[in-house]
């Protein structure tokens, strides 16, 4: 089977961008911070540890996704693709959205869909470009879920692994 030929759009965004995007992520998950601290409220570091660990992923989901929608946005907007058995470029089918787990967050991504006619041939060209893992949870979370259940029975690995991570497998 023949794959489709990626077209290479550069990712290119100044670091100013980059700060700007995560400084709009952090503000919104700051104002969640801020009324532990209102009248009558003396927060412990306990406390503030716990919400900075139940919240953590929030802020981090949004930073990656905002950094991945800003680097990729043409691959996330592709409307053509070229698949080199038929040497013919097709549209664009549809959007698929794939929700993605990693160790610091879950979001969801639009992609592109292709699909050849000719090949009978389907595609997500950003799940290669962004080295996506077939299913919901990315390598990073596999990886660690491995080494988890390496050590542990399975039932108590997972209980051992989302306790530590917040991430349910």
């Amino acid at each position: 089977m023949c794959m489709p030929l990626l077209i290479n759009f550069s990712v290119v965004f100044s670091a100013e961008e980059a700060r700007s995007l995560a400084h709009e992520a952090l503000d919104k998950w700051f104002d969640q911070v801020v009324p532990l601290f209102g009248p009558d409220k003396e927060p412990t570091i306990s406390t503030l540890s716990r919400h900075f660990s139940d919240t953590r992923g929030e802020l981090m989901g949004a930073v990656m996704q905002a950094l991945l929608e800003k680097a990729y946005h043409h691959q996330l907007h592709q409307k053509h693709a070229a698949y080199p058995c038929c040497a013919k470029f097709y549209k664009r089918k549809r959007f698929d959205r794939k929700t993605l787990s990693t160790l610091h967050v879950e979001f969801t991504l639009n992609r592109p869909y292709f699909y050849w006619l000719t090949c009978q041939a389907k595609f997500h060209p950003l799940d290669d470009v962004l080295g996506m893992a077939p299913d919901r949870h990315q390598y990073d979370v596999q990886d660690k879920a491995v080494q988890s259940a390496a050590v542990l029975p399975f039932e108590e690995s997972a209980e051992q692994f989302s306790s530590l991570t917040g991430v349910e497998i």
